[in-house]
């Protein structure tokens, strides 16, 4: 009787960590999600991480595992998904945000209590705000005024292509290019992406 009460209540505080953690981890890509267009095509891959490392963590808060295994465990999953692909440093910022939210609200015990777990949360939560609205997009620049061009392929005639495509866009749409960097080359399809931010010219 007195194992299967314990069951219960283990069952019973794995849901309701689940839900808790689930609110703070949704508001995380709602805010992420508003604020970064850029990261928003990757906002299913942050939820569906942070649920299975949840409940891996609660998994393994059962078992005697050593520590620096589980944190190998994270790391791999924090490297599987974007090994085909170059991406920003924001996505891979926020992939550990949502990971180490789910360890901490999954593995937290003891001493520390729902009031300090609850204050974490919200911490986190409110940096990713503030970061968000006033440091990481502080330049308009890099939020709305970017364009961005897939060129051939041309390894030899790379920079004088990029340039000259910037020439052209420049005078195609009466713009003033203030920065450009070459995203990513893809060598299977021959392609090469550049993103270009620029200023409306006011005349």
């Amino acid at each position: 009787m007195n194992e299967l009460a314990l069951m219960n209540n283990e069952w019973a505080q794995m849901l309701f960590r689940f839900l808790f953690n689930l609110f703070f981890i949704g508001i995380l890509i709602k805010i992420i999600n508003h604020h970064s267009k850029e990261i928003s095509r990757h906002i299913s891959t942050f939820f569906i991480i942070s649920v299975i490392v949840f409940f891996l963590c609660f998994t393994l808060k059962q078992v005697d595992l050593n520590f620096g295994m589980a944190l190998g465990l994270f790391a791999i999953f924090g490297i599987i998904r974007y090994r085909t692909e170059a991406v920003l440093p924001e996505e891979i910022t926020y992939l550990f945000v949502t990971i180490g939210l789910s360890v901490i609200n999954a593995l937290t015990i003891g001493g520390f209590g729902w009031l300090t777990l609850i204050i974490i949360n919200v911490a986190v939560c409110l940096s990713v705000l503030f970061a968000e609205k006033y440091l990481l997009h502080a330049d308009d620049i890099y939020t709305r005024n970017k364009i961005i061009v897939n060129l051939p392929l041309d390894e030899k005639n790379m920079c004088d292509n990029v340039n000259n495509a910037i020439n052209n866009i420049t005078k195609e749409h009466n713009i003033s290019v203030q920065n450009h960097n070459i995203f990513k080359i893809d060598y299977e399809s021959k392609i090469i992406q550049v993103h270009l931010f620029y200023n409306k010219n006011t005349e």
